[in-house]
């Protein structure tokens, strides 16, 4: 138990106790001792643990008692009774303005930290406040993502099985029509020109729904779904990409594979569009407690507090991507400066 919550009856009985032994202290003492400056301390210690009441209560005791040593004890004899009288009452003066200050003290004293933990609770309050809103950003975030990701996949799957094979079905009538219309068995040049134009109509709706929603990514994984998309950026935008595999690879839900891939995809984009890159290297590490993919590129670099600044992105949409990982928990670390590449780490618990 503290002096603080100790009882006051426990204080005054404390403080008095002390004040005997200031007493008997200066009914032994010799003249020249400064004896009344000692019963300022069982003074100070009654008024700040018990109040001003008690603080007091004790400095009339202590003068009581000092009027009594001086009068019986050692110096009696040096001053008359009068003149004890006199220093006694003036020391009870004395006292109670010590009393007096350090009571208002004591009473700022705590105001202050009442205050103090006012303030704090509230702060906690409002850092707890703003936890839970994060949280629920965070958990609604998740949820938008996981809703426009189920929309793409329907909607990928409606072009592919209405569109798409209503051109290949297109296709195959026309290509019995040429056959039948041609002239010595062979199609006419507009036959063929109508057939290749569909063929990059169908080619396009697969790229197309590819880029809604990559269903290569359900069927093979991401990191097979990397491979793939390595080679086609490379083939069309002569960006060299290496992409490599460490640790036991593990299953990722669809909606961590989908984000990983989406931001690789813009990744790579940043790094040939912004960066003109000349090599990209992916590499894919799996752990215990979660995934981790790092991006090199050996571009033009940038300045990362620009490129993260959600006023500044400049067109390379970090800032837009790091709010997308941390909605499921994800982190992004850049680490770039102009003149000298770029490293993109990507960060997932499982």
């Amino acid at each position: 138990m503290s002096p603080t919550n100790a009882p006051k009856p426990l204080i005054l009985a404390l403080s008095l106790l002390l004040v005997l032994v200031v007493a008997a202290i200066d009914w032994k003492a010799m003249e020249g001792i400064a004896r009344s400056y000692f019963y300022v301390v069982p003074i100070c210690v009654a008024t700040w643990y018990g109040g001003r009441r008690f603080g007091l209560c004790v400095a009339v005791v202590c003068s009581a008692l000092r009027f009594v040593a001086h009068a019986t004890g050692t110096v009696a004899a040096v001053y008359g009774p009068v003149v004890e009288a006199v220093n006694v009452s003036l020391g009870l003066v004395v006292y109670c303005t010590v009393v007096l200050l350090l009571a208002k003290v004591k009473t700022d004293s705590d105001d202050l930290e009442k205050k103090v933990e006012e303030r704090t609770a509230a702060l906690l309050g409002e850092i707890a406040e703003r936890k839970r809103a994060e949280e629920e950003r965070r958990s609604l975030a998740h949820q938008l993502s996981e809703a426009e990701e189920r929309e793409r996949t329907r909607l990928a799957a409606d072009i592919h099985d209405s569109v798409g094979q209503g051109l290949s079905v297109l296709k195959l009538n026309l290509g019995v029509l040429a056959n039948r219309n041609g002239d010595n068995g062979q199609p006419s040049a507009d036959w063929v020109t109508s057939l290749r134009l569909i063929d990059e109509i169908v080619n396009q709706i697969r790229t197309f729904t590819f880029e809604i929603h990559p269903a290569m990514l359900e069927d093979l994984g991401l990191v097979p779904t990397l491979h793939w998309y390595g080679e086609q950026f490379e083939s069309q935008s002569g960006t060299q990409v290496t992409v490599s595999e460490y640790g036991q690879r593990r299953p990722l839900s669809a909606t961590l594979a989908t984000c990983l891939f989406r931001a690789i995809k813009e990744l790579l984009n940043n790094a040939a569009k912004h960066g003109r890159a000349k090599e990209v290297v992916i590499g894919v590490h799996w752990r215990e407690d979660g995934l981790r993919i790092v991006l090199d590129d050996d571009g033009s670099g940038f300045n990362p507090a620009d490129a993260l600044a959600p006023q500044t992105r400049r067109g390379l949409g970090l800032a837009g991507m790091q709010e997308r990982l941390l909605a499921i928990k994800g982190r992004l670390t850049v680490e770039s400066e102009p003149g000298h590449g770029a490293r993109i780490i990507l960060e997932m618990s499982y």
